[in-house]
């Protein structure tokens, strides 16, 4: 894959050209650039005229978040950097909504485990919420994971376990971004992950535009100056242009030692929507890998009742 000079990566042959090349009918990068700037903003779904309404992960990599328009060049990565993070963390759901899915985690031996899970998004200006479920296999549940989005503060993670309820107190306590390294229902996301947390650090400079599996990209480097036992010290993340979805993620151990993979495997248009179908995180220090797969057809993926 076409990694960033400093990280030594070198591509995979089978994906070097599909990621370099532009697509056709665009001679260059900055033609393709260009053109696509021009579609977004006379698209009436244009994700800022419309609002976000999933919640982060359905955000970015699917209906996408805004970022610094693509005819706008700020005068260093270091500004560019941070004032597309802060569109990014500016963004919130319009709408309640809800969506079905699964987990399915393979461990480096290659045994199976599929989790069903629930996303619930509850709307709210200027708070809102993104409500992960997870189940047994028999739809008993397993865990529950709320993430408490504000303007200008960090995320805060609630975290419910079947084996610990929390009936008859407050609930669970909120845990920081720095606290929030622990895995999701046993999978590869961490709860951080699933707040997208590395957008909220205070080192965020756009270090390139790339293509990547054939879209025009920013790349976002975001680094965290003190990271977290078990966390990432540093991400580069690759922002579509056109629907400013996250096509792809590379997050960095504290020795700066590629940990995790994040990648959009399914990805459609709808009625002029970007639905996310299938998001892919590996860890290459484990070997193991979960897919995130949502069914964006079942009957709970629509608006949820006000």
């Amino acid at each position: 894959m076409n990694e960033p000079a400093a990280v030594g990566h070198q591509p995979h042959t089978r994906f070097a050209r599909r990621c370099q090349a532009p697509p056709r009918g665009a001679r260059t990068f900055e033609v393709y650039r260009e053109a696509t700037a021009e579609r977004r903003l006379r698209s009436p779904s244009d994700p800022r005229r419309a609002g976000c309404q999933q919640a982060p992960w359905l955000c970015l990599l699917a209906l996408g978040l805004t970022s610094l328009g693509p005819n706008i060049r700020a005068a260093d990565p270091a500004q560019e950097g941070r004032a597309l993070a802060e569109e990014l963390r500016a963004q919130r759901p319009t709408k309640d909504s809800r969506f079905d899915g699964a987990l399915q985690i393979r461990d480096r031996a290659g045994h199976l485990r599929r989790l069903p899970v629930q996303l619930e998004v509850v709307a709210g200006d200027p708070e809102w919420r993104g409500i992960y479920r997870a189940f047994t296999p028999d739809h008993q549940l397993l865990e529950q994971l709320t993430v408490v989005h504000t303007p200008d503060q960090p995320n805060r993670y609630l975290l419910d376990r079947a084996a610990t309820p929390t009936a008859g107190h407050t609930g669970p306590p909120a845990l920081a971004g720095a606290q929030a390294t622990n895995a999701f229902a046993g999978s590869d996301f961490s709860l951080a992950d699933l707040g997208l947390e590395f957008i909220h650090w205070p080192g965020q400079r756009v270090v390139k535009h790339e293509m990547r599996k054939g879209r025009a990209c920013q790349v976002l480097e975001s680094l965290d100056p003190h990271p977290a036992a078990g966390g990432y010290t540093r991400v580069l993340s690759w922002v579509d242009l056109e629907n400013q979805g996250l096509v792809r993620a590379e997050a960095y151990d504290w020795q700066n030692r590629l940990l995790k993979e994040f990648e959009v495997d399914r990805l459609r248009k709808v009625n002029g929507r970007w639905e996310l179908k299938e998001v892919e995180i590996r860890n290459l220090q484990t070997g193991s890998r979960t897919h995130l797969i949502y069914n964006t057809d079942s009957p709970t993926a629509k608006p949820s009742a006000p």
